[in-house]
């Protein structure tokens, strides 16, 4: 019986698959050959053999699909290591709430234990990731919206959630199968989370990413979630697991059609490949690090950054490069040009280019220095940024020749390097220019040398996975061979098969037969015949055969003749388990006790033909039973009146169970309401306590500074005070002097009033005498002498005057 959260996830998986199976939409989303077959076989195994959902859980986290999974020793190396390394970042996890540690729901066997705390390789990298989003991505938000593609098992947004400061919606967005056991896992973790797993695109109609704490979204139905506004968009690892095609789709979408701020990433970028041809399946899923607009701020991106070079587990896996950008308003293409030549230009002057022919015996850091910086202040980073923004031949010419110092191995290629070339080849136009005439010449003719790579491929396979060998020769059915690192289980009846030549879609097709299984050790490859294929273990127990397949055990009557199992439909298998002939069970003890139990194959007949006997006379007893059901009819319709009394008192219930459920419900989200409103008011307490504190720390400062002003005023008016008295006793004195000279020309008036009266009385008296010379004058002037005598007169009487 399987519990309700698997129940609950198998019935979303089945409605999900059903629209990808009617709309074809596998065929247009395609998965590369790792994922398609061997994961896809794995996950879908493990979700129908699970009886719980953490049975199903743990079964994933065995494998290397979302886990990192080594030794016991090597395990706790790596997480000392991951540990030491954060504390080298300031980092202390045992600092921070009991809560950050790895779930209580993961498999046991990758946990390790560290000051009363479980942790593992996976949930520290996880903590990793959370740091450098809070570091870069304004991750303190009252409310915060992410979005993750490829979410594999849920360890990320576990992490995030159990570290995020405030509320958080979460949309993942993934194939169905790996959504499953995301759903299951954080489900898991976060029983009273709010989720929904969508199952139809109708359903993200008009839905707002705020009503749920966790959104699980099929990448069929990833563009109904584009009405919704995020503040962070996540993918690590995945990116470098998808086909091109794919890839194109994915950046297109969260660059030009996602509204989310932030873009964090952390995914494949210079790992190698082999030379000779052998592994040119990943050139098709090569440009997860190399499709970047110019619409985008770069905020950090480093090659490799410490949290990832663990040398217990990390080196082991792929060389990740983490990209942290901002979206910005697109510059114009003029403003990029000119960006990208000046990053190029910077590079054209480093040593390694500008002494390339000049002074060979000097050692330049085309010698490869022992250390490269591969953070935004390094060659490669400017570099790819210049190419970002405007590729041409230049910067990519020097980007390829960088690539070639950077590679310290022989027979080995760096994948990105084909997208570099054939970028060139698009953009080459400088025939005339001898230095890129030659990178062109040797790209072709490295291209015209790959085109014959078909006839080759079977001495190149040979050549470095060696010849196939015969392991196991008619293993129930099955020869086993050993190619390369895996191996194979082939059916004995489809005939010789060159494992270096056979096609990969005729290998797809004998594993969708049955008649082909792959491993990547023989013990693996044991237990998927054991699942797949029966197996006889003992022949006539007590007139049983009985055969092992998928892990349980038949006991089947040997009077039924020959039967191949895995035809038998359900209904033919029950059919013989109601009439004895079969009997299944979980292991081999339990069915051995049944079959101890069982008549053997000689009575057996016998036994059933009593059984026919007994059974015609429960039929004579059926009829007995008829007659006295006859007579009950009174007591019967008596017990129906009590069963409607019950009825209605189960509808009563039922009814008060529903107002209750409703009442509850409601008080839930009340309860919710008012504990975000008691958040909201949290906040506005803190702002104005901070508020209070800034005003407060400004009156201080106010009224110091008038406290300051005061005491300057004072001294100022008692300065005032001083100058006042001052003047007023300057003033007395001027009062004194004006009232002296007031008295003295007063004085002096008086005197001078005097004199002018002594003065009026001589002028009378001169008036006197004038009027006697002027009568004087008239008696002379009948003599002539009139006008003498005036004038004469006159003279006198002005000096006179």
């Amino acid at each position: 019986m399987k519990d309700s959260i698997l129940r609950e996830t198998l019935n979303y998986y089945e409605d999900v698959t059903s629209v990808y199976e009617a709309t074809g939409y596998r065929k247009t989303y395609e998965l590369n050959a790792f994922w398609s077959r061997e994961n896809m076989q794995s996950m879908t195994k493990i979700l129908n053999n699970s009886k719980t959902a953490r049975e199903a859980v743990h079964s994933v986290q065995r494998t290397w699909m979302f886990s990192v999974n080594v030794s016991n020793p090597v395990k706790k190396r790596a997480v000392d290591w991951l540990l030491d390394e954060q504390a080298k970042r300031g980092i202390d996890i045992f600092s921070m709430s009991e809560a950050i540690a790895e779930s209580p729901f993961s498999e046991p066997q990758n946990n390790v234990v560290r000051k009363n705390r479980i942790l593992t390789p996976d949930f520290l990298r996880a903590v990793n990731v959370v740091c450098e989003l809070k570091k870069y991505c304004q991750f303190e938000k009252p409310k915060l919206r992410i979005i993750e593609l490829g979410a594999g098992c849920g360890h990320l947004a576990r992490a995030i959630r159990l570290s995020a400061p405030k509320s958080l919606s979460y949309v993942i967005v993934d194939i169905p199968e790996t959504l499953c056991f995301s759903y299951m896992f954080l489900k898991l973790n976060f029983p009273q989370s709010k989720s929904i797993f969508i199952t139809h695109e109708k359903q993200l109609q008009g839905l707002s990413v705020d009503d749920f704490d966790y959104i699980f979204v099929p990448t069929k139905f990833a563009e109904g979630i584009l009405e919704n506004e995020f503040d962070i968009f996540i993918n690590t690892a995945s990116f470098g697991e998808m086909k091109n095609s794919v890839l194109h789709y994915w950046m297109d979408f969260i660059q030009n059609k996602l509204i989310a701020k932030y873009i964090f990433t952390l995914n494949r970028y210079l790992n190698t490949i082999r030379t000779d041809g052998s592994m040119d399946w990943r050139l098709d899923e090569n440009e997860c690090s190399l499709l970047y607009g110019p619409g985008l701020e770069i905020l950090n991106w480093e090659l490799e950054p410490p949290f990832t070079r663990c040398p217990y587990i990390d080196t082991i896996i792929a060389r990740y490069v983490e990209i942290v950008a901002r979206k910005t308003k697109t510059a114009s293409h003029q403003e990029n040009k000119k960006k990208a030549a000046a990053l190029l230009s910077e590079v054209i002057d480093q040593d390694w280019v500008r002494l390339e022919k000049t002074f060979d015996e000097v050692m330049t850091s085309r010698d490869n220095i022992l250390v490269n910086d591969m953070t935004m202040d390094g060659t490669l980073f400017k570099l790819w940024e210049s190419i970002r923004l405007c590729p041409d031949e230049n910067n990519l010419a020097l980007i390829l020749k960088y690539l070639e110092i950077l590679n310290r191995r022989q027979g080995v290629e760096f994948e990105e390097t084909y997208y570099y070339e054939d970028l060139f080849r698009e953009f080459f136009v400088s025939n005339d220019n001898n230095e890129l005439a030659k990178i062109y010449s040797s790209i072709e003719a490295r291209r015209c040398y790959g085109k014959s790579f078909p006839q080759l491929k079977p001495k190149i396979s040979q050549a470095v996975f060696g010849r196939p060998q015969l392991v196991q020769q008619d293993c129930r059915g099955f020869n086993i061979i050993r190619y390369g690192t895996k191996y194979y289980a082939l059916a004995s009846d489809i005939g010789p098969v060159d494992m270096a030549t056979i096609e990969d879609e005729k290998l797809i097709e004998y594993q969708r037969a049955g008649k082909c299984f792959v491993e990547r050790s023989p013990v693996g490859l044991k237990a998927t015949l054991d699942y797949n294929i029966p197996e006889l273990l003992y022949e006539n127990c007590n007139g049983f055969n009985v055969v092992k397949y998928k892990n349980r055990f038949y006991a089947i009557a040997q009077s039924i003749g020959s039967v191949d199992i895995t035809m038998l439909g359900d209904g033919k298998m029950d059919e013989y388990c109601k009439t004895g002939k079969c009997f299944v069970e979980d292991s081999f003890q339990k069915i051995r006790l049944v079959i101890n139990r069982q008549p053997d194959g000689d009575k057996l007949d016998q036994r059933h033909a009593e059984i026919k006997q007994l059974q015609k006379e429960i039929d004579i007893g059926l009829e007995q039973i008829v007659k006295l059901k006859s007579e009950h009819k009174k007591a019967l319709s008596e017990l129906a009146l009590r069963g409607k009394v019950i009825t209605n008192l189960q509808d009563e219930l039922e009814n008060v169970r529903t107002q209750m459920e409703m009442t509850i419900v409601g008080l839930k989200n009340e309860f919710e309401s008012i504990q975000s409103e008691l958040a909201l008011r949290d906040e506005k307490i803190i702002s104005l306590k901070d508020n209070l504190k800034n005003i407060r720390t400004q009156t201080e400062t106010t009224i110091a500074g008038l406290k300051n002003e005061l005491e300057s005023i004072q001294s100022e008016l008692a300065l005032r005070d001083e100058k006042i008295v001052s003047l007023k006793d300057n003033l007395k004195n001027i009062r004194t002097q004006t009232e002296t000279t007031i008295a003295g020309l007063e004085q002096g008036y008086k005197h001078r009033c005097s004199e002018y009266e002594v003065l009026a009385k001589d002028f009378e008296k001169q008036s006197d005498y004038l009027q006697e010379v002027l009568s004087k004058c008239s008696r002379l002037e009948s003599r002539g002498l009139r006008g003498i005598v005036s004038d004469k007169f006159k003279n006198r009487f002005s000096r006179k005057d």
